[in-house]
């Protein structure tokens, strides 16, 4: 009976240990270029010329709306969100994917999953749309001290103006990963309603798949990983 206990113990710290790590961090940082600090500079001023726009209108709320189409591809192992992601991002942005174990390969996926970092680089170098007029590359964000009305209209931005699906950094959406990544593919915020849809790679039905959230419920999971980051 000891025995059968022990063996039932140690398959379930085996499984909690093979979804437990969705995303590592090599804790070296991203490291910005000269092209994309100054893209990211002059995209903030644009957002937050918006945002003062808004509050001077006085306006009780300010209508968004905006989409793409984001392919969802279920991860094909449990520290495979990083690689189902960047493939969902690729199809979205150019039309085309490679493999996952391909994508794995080029982001340094390991057991522990993949770091934030590696695949914010990896998108902004190679995720450009095919269609012109949309030529804006991705760019890295820390959100930590960023607000609610600042993400909502980088969302909107990045869909809307970029025509590309953003992908955030998230922590709480499965119970048992210390981090993960999702792609939004909407954003539809109309007077009380303040709502994006997520597309989840998660291969665990309960919590993966394509659906609608809080906006504001996004944005506190985004926020509350431990890099709170995002790339749009």
């Amino acid at each position: 009976m000891k025995k059968r206990i022990l063996i039932i113990l140690l398959i379930f710290v085996s499984c909690f240990n093979s979804i437990a790590f969705a995303e590592r961090d090599s804790g070296n940082g991203y490291v910005y270029t000269l092209e994309e600090l100054e893209q990211l500079e002059k995209e903030t001023n644009k957002i937050l010329e918006i945002i003062k726009s808004n509050k001077e209108l006085r306006a009780p709320s300010v209508d968004r709306y905006a989409r793409v189409s984001v392919r969802r591809f279920e991860q094909e192992y449990d520290n495979y969100c990083g690689p189902a992601t960047v493939k969902q991002t690729m199809d979205s942005v150019t039309g085309y994917s490679e493999s996952q174990s391909y994508y794995a390969s080029r982001i340094g996926t390991t057991k522990k999953g993949t770091d934030f970092d590696d695949l914010a680089a990896y998108l902004r170098r190679n995720a450009h749309n095919n269609n012109s007029g949309y030529e804006e590359s991705y760019v890295y964000e820390d959100i930590e001290s960023i607000d609610y009305s600042y993400w909502l209209e980088r969302i909107y931005y990045c869909l809307h103006n970029k025509q590309k699906p953003p992908v955030l950094d998230v922590y709480g959406f499965t119970p048992t990963s210390t981090g993960h990544f999702i792609n939004i593919d909407i954003i539809d915020v109309r007077g009380s309603i303040q709502e994006v849809r997520v597309v989840d790679p998660n291969n665990d039905r309960r919590y993966g798949g394509t659906k609608w959230y809080d906006a504001n419920e996004v944005y506190t999971k985004n926020k509350n990983h431990k890099k709170h980051s995002a790339l749009w």
